[in-house]
């Protein structure tokens, strides 16, 4: 008889101590893979698989709400306890006009994933890169400004400062408001931190194509007119490297989209990323 009970409480103590094991953050559940995760999107518990979430607006309808990851998470140590952690973009795709991007975290506890709460960003932005930096997380993107309809293309960069409190990813302090990245295209102008950027003509493109193995990655020279404190001018900035004015540095970081070696990007879709850094004189 003892030994007929033993087994079924072994079982519910093993049950128990698993449960503890893999949950945390409330409701929230623990993955081998941020893609796997489970996020609190607008209070909706959803569970990605391979970077994926998707349900039906309603019993029996053919519009579904997707949530998706997008493009590739960024690892690092975001609470301190010296796991490589992920940071990450969260598109969710109602099946309507809005589409709104998420800054989120999944924290690295003992190899497994808790995903934590999803912080809005916006309405059909366009997410940049999004950083770890000293704990904090940094979400580069650009959005549209404050007098523009929502059919024009988001060229205004903003940075939203992140952390993670009482398990809670929240808003923090601006840490470094020297630094900001700006997304423009041709004869797009953009403007902040004291200068302003217009992409004017790409004179150059012999980036190594994303299909082909090559022996130098290449480069993009863009001609651009430049505004600052030492008046206005046309300059040529080569991608990765620093240009310098009386009081700021500005480099080219990225160029989209990528190259290919089958594929001619057309002059009204390339996109530019500058980074735009306050000078300490």
């Amino acid at each position: 008889m003892k030994n007929t009970l033993i087994a079924p409480i072994l079982l519910i103590l093993i049950g128990g101590f698993g449960y503890v094991m893999f949950s945390g953050g409330g409701s929230l559940s623990r993955a081998q893979s941020p893609f796997d995760a489970t996020y609190l999107v607008e209070d909706e518990s959803v569970t990605l698989v391979d970077g994926t979430f998707e349900k039906e607006t309603a019993p029996g309808s053919a519009t579904k709400i997707r949530t998706f990851v997008f493009g590739e998470p960024t690892v690092g140590d975001i609470d301190g306890d010296g796991d490589e952690d992920a940071a990450l973009f969260l598109v969710r795709d109602s099946g309507g006009s809005g589409t709104f991007y998420y800054a989120a975290v999944a924290l690295n506890r003992g190899g497994a994933y808790m995903g934590m709460n999803a912080v809005l960003l916006g309405d059909r932005i366009a997410p940049q890169t999004i950083e770890i930096k000293e704990g904090q997380v940094i979400a580069n993107y650009a959005e549209r400004k404050p007098d523009e309809p929502m059919t024009a293309q988001p060229s205004a960069g903003q940075s939203k400062y992140l952390m993670v409190s009482s398990d809670e990813l929240v808003e923090s302090e601006n840490a470094d408001s020297s630094t900001a990245v700006f997304d423009a295209g041709l004869n797009e102008k953009v403007s902040g931190l004291g200068i302003s950027i217009t992409p004017l003509e790409v004179l150059e493109d012999s980036r190594c194509p994303s299909d082909v193995v090559c022996i130098w990655i290449g480069q993009v020279r863009l001609k651009a007119k430049l505004s600052s404190g030492l008046g206005e001018t046309e300059q040529i900035f080569i991608s990765g490297q620093a240009i310098t004015t009386e009081a700021e540095e500005i480099i080219l970081s990225e160029v989209f989209p990528a190259a290919y070696s089958t594929q001619q990007i057309k002059p009204a879709d390339y996109r530019f990323q500058f980074t735009v850094s306050k000078r300490t004189l």
